[in-house]
């Protein structure tokens, strides 16, 4: 037999205990890049705006991409980076 348990709470205080909840499910997930992952936190950057925080060039950028070194996706032709998936590969010495 399930356990029930029932209780009053504010609407901002459930919508706090959703988000912090799925937060500890999605640090969980195998293959994440970084723990401190906080989707609210995050910005999306074209190449132009990644190499500029790498301070590097796009040639550059390019390259290390084309060498599987730099994290990435491709959205068809379009090419995007989270800036917080960068900062864990740098912090992690660019593995």
């Amino acid at each position: 037999m399930d356990n029930i348990i029932m209780t009053s709470i504010n609407q901002e205080d459930f919508q706090n205990l959703i988000k912090k909840t799925v937060l500890e499910c999605i640090q969980t997930l195998p293959g994440k890049v970084n723990n401190d992952y906080h989707p609210e936190k995050d910005v999306v950057m074209n190449t132009t705006e990644a190499a500029k925080f790498l301070k590097c060039s796009r040639m550059t950028l390019h390259r290390r991409m084309n060498e599987g070194a730099v994290p990435h996706r491709r959205m068809g032709r379009r090419i995007m980076f989270s800036k917080l998936e960068l900062l864990s590969w740098l912090r992690n010495g660019g593995k």
